[in-house]
Formats: structure tokens, sequence, C-alpha cells
């Protein structure tokens, strides 16, 4: 797209709430989200990853549009956004710019590991009651950030250690 690569809203006061935006491009601005014309906007519970553009590579805001943005991991940060003078973005708590984990990116499986950082990373402010599969949501504390509510499965690797009958010892 030359604009939104992922979302292009106009004129529009959207609430985008548990998405996994990955790998999108904008040819001009926005790779991931692109908002203008008076757009009113509140986005929690987000990824955005991968996403690239010559200008605001995870999103713009453009056009006396307002953003209010929680709970997200956004790939480069607030750095990451363009926003023009007209506009306003609300950069809020819980956000995070760190590497989501999934569990197998390279077979397009986009479910988060149990080592991402967006594992119970989101807020509970919202009726979304379960995630894009139909797990609930919460499943432990707090709603994992993203589309996918972690669910297992959990497996712990631990060290495996023969004991030797003749030393006595640990092999």
């Amino acid at each position: 797209a030359a604009y939104g690569g992922g979302l292009e809203c106009f004129w529009s006061d959207p609430v985008i709430s548990f998405n996994t935006i990955l790998d999108n491009t904008a040819t001009q601005s926005g790779g991931g989200l692109y908002f203008d014309y008076n757009s009113i906007c509140t986005l929690t519970n987000n990824i955005l990853w991968g996403c690239t553009a010559p200008q605001g590579s995870a999103m713009s805001v453009l056009g006396f549009s307002d953003t209010d943005v929680s709970y997200c991991n956004v790939q480069g940060g607030q750095a990451a956004c363009h926003v023009d003078a007209t506009s306003t973005q609300n950069w809020a708590q819980g956000m995070l710019d760190a590497q989501p984990y999934f569990q197998d990116p390279a077979n397009e499986d986009y479910h988060i590991s149990i080592t991402s950082p967006c594992m119970d990373g989101g807020t509970d402010d919202v009726t979304v009651t379960e995630d894009f599969e139909g797990d609930p949501r919460p499943l432990m504390s707090s709603s994992d950030i993203g589309a996918d509510e972690f669910n297992g499965p959990v497996s712990l690797v631990t060290d495996t250690y023969t004991i030797s009958q003749s030393t006595g010892g640990v092999a």
C-alpha cells in the first residue's frame, strides 16, 4: 500500500484491540497503521512488528488526528511513529519495544511463546473475553498483548542426570 500497510483510517474513530500486525509495508507512510483526516483512534493490546515505510514504520498520525496508545508492543517504540504538527499521540502506560518471541515465525506460527514479554503484558480494561482462536482471555493474571492469548503447552526443560553406581557420582 502507499499508506497504511496494515490498516488505513480516514474520518473514523476506531478502537483497535488485540491485534498482531506484522510485516506490512507502505511505500509512503504508516507501515503498520495510518490515521488521517480527523481520525480519533484508541489502540490497546496490539503488537506492531516488522512493518516498514519511509515515514512512520509502525504508524503515521496526520491531518488533525489523535491516537491513544497503551499496552502495545511497537517495534522501534515511539520513534517508529510519525505524528504531524496538527495531530497528537498519547503514548500511555504499558508500552513495550521488545522482541515478541513468536512460536515459529519462519513457518508463520505467530502464537506468542512462553518467553514473550507480551504474556500478561496487556490490560483487562476491555470487553474482549476470547482470543482469535476462542481461547479465554485473560487466561492468567492479565491479558496478553496481541491476537493470541498464550495457553501452552508449557514445557520446562530440566537437566537429567544419571547416577553412576560404580563411583556414586553424577555423570
